[in-house]
C-alpha cells in the first residue's frame, strides 16, 4: 500500500502476489505427478506436498520488500529514475538479477544442491524475456478493462510482473524436473517388486520341480489351491507382491509410464511371467480370505476394499498392455524377417546374373576356338579374333603355324 497508487494493486497486490506463487506449485504439483490420469484412484489434492508450498509463500513473503520496495521503488524509481514504459529491457533485468539473487541465497540456506542454484539464476534470465511478452499483452488488455492509460497501471506493477514472469519459467522448469523424479523413483519402485516377483517365481520353481510353474498359473483356480494346501507361505507372498504392483498402479505417481516403460524392456517370457503372476487377483474369494485370516494385520478393510473395487479393471490393463506390446514385437520381427528376406532375394538374383554372363562368355570363347581348329585343319587362314576376356583385357589369338613357316 506504501508504494502503489492505484487501488487494485494497493488493496490487492498482496494477495496477488502469494496467489502467483501459491497457484504456481499446486499446478506444478499436478503436473509432475502425471496430470489427470484416466483411471487413476489418487486425487489431485494428494499430489499437492503442501508444506513446499508453505516455504514458498514464506520466502517469497520476504522477496516484496526486496524486489517492490528496494529494487522497484528505490532503486530504479528514485535513485536512476528508470520506469517500465522508458525502458522495459533494462527494468526487468534488474528485478530479475535482483530476484536470481535473493532466491540462490535462500537456497543456498535451505541446503539446496548447486544445480538447483544455478537453475533458479538461469531461470531468472530466462524471465527477462517472458515478462516483456506479459508487459505488451498487459498494455493491450488493461486499457479496454480498465478505462486507464497502460503506464498508469504496469509502471507500478513491473515487480508483479516480473514475478509472475519468473514462477511461469519455474513452473515449467521445475515441473518437468519434479515429474522426473517420481518417474525415477517409480521406476525403482518397480524394479524391486518385478525382482521380488521374480525371485518368488524362482521359488516356486525349486518348490515344485516335478511342476511345470508357469503352465499351472495359466489356470490361476488350481494354482492357488495346490499353493494353498502344499505353500501356504508362498501363497501369501504371492498375492502380497501383486497387491503392491496394484497399489502403485493407482496410487503413485507416474506409476503408469514407468510401468508401461519397465515392460516394454521385458521379453516375451518375462511379461508372459508378469502377467500370469497379476492373474492370481482374479481369485478374489482366496484374496478375502487372507485378508480376513490377517495377511495385513487388522485394520484391513480400506484395502479390501480397494482390491475388490479395482482388481477386475487392474487386471484387464495388464493384459491390454501385453497384447499391445506383444503384438508390435512381432509384427517388428515380421518386417525384419521380410526385409532379411529381402536382402537374400537380391544378393542372389545379382549372383545370377554374374553366374550367366559367365556362362554367355564361355560359350562364345568355345565357339570362337572351334572356328579356328576348323580353319586349322581345312588348312585355311586361319580367322585371328580379338577376344575380351573376362577381365576386361584384349587377347588375340596368333597362326603359331603360319609363324612356325
Amino acid at each position: 500500500m506504501l508504494t502503489q497508487n492505484w487501488w487494485v494493486l494497493a488493496w490487492f497486490g498482496a494477495l496477488i502476489w502469494f496467489s502467483i506463487t501459491g497457484i504456481r506449485n499446486i499446478i506444478q504439483a499436478i503436473i509432475s505427478g502425471g496430470g489427470f490420469q484416466k483411471g487413476a484412484r489418487i486425487d489431485w489434492r494428494q499430489l499437492i506436498n503442501w508444506s513446499r508450498i508453505s516455504d514458498s509463500l514464506m520466502y517469497t513473503g520476504l522477496s516484496v520488500v526486496l524486489l517492490e520496495g528496494f529494487t522497484r521503488n528505490v532503486v530504479l524509481g528514485h535513485i536512476l529514475g528508470i520506469t517500465v514504459d522508458k525502458a522495459p529491457l533494462l527494468v526487468f533485468s534488474i528485478i530479475a538479477l535482483a530476484n536470481g539473487l535473493y532466491i540462490s541465497s535462500h537456497n543456498i540456506f535451505r541446503g539446496f544442491p548447486k544445480t538447483a542454484v544455478v537453475g533458479n539464476l538461469f531461470r531468472s534470465i530466462l524471465a527477462i524475456p517472458v515478462a516483456m511478452v506479459y508487459n505488451v499483452i498487459l498494455a493491450m488488455i488493461l486499457p479496454v478493462i480498465t478505462g486507464m492509460p497502460a503506464a498508469a497501471i504496469l509502471v507500478p506493477a513491473a515487480a508483479i510482473v516480473s514475478k509472475f514472469a519468473s514462477d511461469t519459467v519455474a513452473g515449467v522448469i521445475e515441473s518437468f524436473a519434479d515429474r522426473r523424479n517420481n518417474y525415477r523413483l517409480r521406476t525403482s519402485d518397480f524394479s524391486m517388486a518385478v525382482s521380488s516377483l521374480f525371485s518368488c517365481f524362482t521359488h516356486l520353481e525349486l518348490s515344485f520341480p516335478e511342476k511345470d510353474i508357469l503352465q499351472l498359473m495359466k489356470k490361476p483356480s488350481e494354482f492357488v489351491q495346490m499353493l494353498s494346501a502344499k505353500a501356504p507361505s508362498l501363497e501369501i507372498e504371492c498375492f502380497i507382491i501383486s497387491l503392491d504392483l496394484m497399489y502403485m498402479w493407482y496410487y503413485q505417481p507416474c506409476a503408469r509410464q514407468a510401468f508401461l516403460t519397465q515392460l516394454k524392456r521385458m521379453t516375451p517370457e518375462e511379461r508372459l511371467i508378469y502377467v500370469r503372476f497379476q492373474r492370481l487377483l482374479s481369485e478374489y474369494k482366496e484374496v478375502s480370505r487372507l485378508f480376513l485370516s490377517g495377511m495385513l494385520g487388522n485394520n484391513f478393510s480400506h484395502a479390501l476394499a480397494f482390491y475388490l473395487d479395482n482388481y477386475k479393471d487392474y487386471l484387464r490393463s495388464i493384459d491390454e498392455i501385453r497384447l499391445t506390446l506383444d503384438s508390435k514385437e512381432i509384427s517388428t520381427s515380421e518386417s525384419s524377417t521380410q526385409q532379411l528376406l529381402s536382402e537374400k532375394s537380391k544378393a542372389f538374383v545379382a549372383e545370377v546374373k554374374a553366374t550367366f554372363k559367365r556362362a554367355l562368355f564361355f560359350i562364345k570363347d568355345c565357339r570362337i576356338k572351334a572356328s579356328y581348329l576348323i580353319q586349322k585343319v581345312s588348312n585355311k587362314e586361319p580367322y585371328r579374333p580379338s577376344l575380351e576376356t573376362e577381365n576386361g583385357e584384349i587377347a588375340e589369338i596368333k597362326d603359331k603355324d603360319s609363324a612356325s613357316r
